[in-house]
């Protein structure tokens, strides 16, 4: 089994850190820089009505223990879990993904 693709995002879903296998989902290994937004990524291959919906308005469903599947734009199925925290000495609010690919 693969290591989980791992991204810290801000508020603003902007790229704050992330693990080699998360830059390699996105198809950027070597392009992938701090503040880019997590739906301009790869030509947007994570921006989608659903991954948007679950990041945006249902992440009490992503916090929950509970991994939601979604279909990336290329077509491949990605499971996605989350955790909301708090920036370390700030109030500023920040998200933990955790993204796994679905074999078929």
């Amino acid at each position: 089994m693969l290591p989980s693709a791992v991204v810290l995002l801000d508020a603003d879903f902007k790229l704050q850190k992330w693990n080699e296998q998360f830059a390699k989902l996105v198809q950027m290994a070597d392009k992938v820089l701090p503040e880019q937004s997590l739906f301009a990524l790869g030509g947007g291959i994570l921006d989608t009505v659903e991954i948007r919906h679950y990041l945006s308005t249902d992440l009490l469903i992503l916090e929950s223990n509970h991994q939601i599947t979604v279909t990336m734009k290329d077509g491949r199925r990605v499971g996605i879990t989350g955790r909301t925290m708090k920036r370390h000495g700030s109030n500023a609010k920040m998200l933990a993904l955790m993204i796994d690919e679905k074999g078929d």
